[in-house]
């Protein structure tokens, strides 16, 4: 897709790592969120995401606010993690958080993969959680 590499972790997690000098613009953004869908494991509604921002370079406006909508999104994003230790991703990434009160699900900031993916992937085991029990209650 030209701006990331994507690899599809088990449970509908996406790793998005933004390619070395990366601009990414709204055209961009919606090619990351088509090829995400895409690869989508269809019987599983619920889907997080990890982007590690460390090699990034800038994100336009537009694209910013397309990914934090939610729009065009297939399945219900439960949680987005974001990845940095340089200055520019963690720059980028506070753009991000400052408008993260507005989206549709949490997003939070790591320097460490290990726990940016752990925070993922408890909240997809919650939301998992809470679905069957919305399912008990009523059956």
């Amino acid at each position: 897709i030209g701006i990331a590499e994507i690899e599809m972790l088990p449970g509908n997690i996406f790793h998005v790592e933004i390619t070395h000098g990366a601009e990414v613009t709204l055209e961009g953004a919606k090619r990351l969120i088509r090829a995400t869908n895409q690869m989508l494991e269809p019987e599983n509604p619920f889907r997080g995401g990890i982007y590690d921002l460390t090699k990034i370079t800038y994100v336009n406006g537009d694209a910013r606010e397309y990914l934090t909508s939610g729009e065009d999104v297939e399945g219900i994003v439960v949680a987005v993690a974001m990845i940095s230790n340089s200055f520019l991703g963690k720059a980028v990434g506070n753009l991000v958080l400052s408008l993260s009160n507005t989206t549709p699900f949490p997003i939070s900031f790591f320097e460490s993969p290990i726990r940016a993916e752990h925070w993922v992937r408890s909240q997809m085991d919650e939301a998992r959680r809470n679905r069957l029990e919305a399912v008990r209650k009523v059956a």
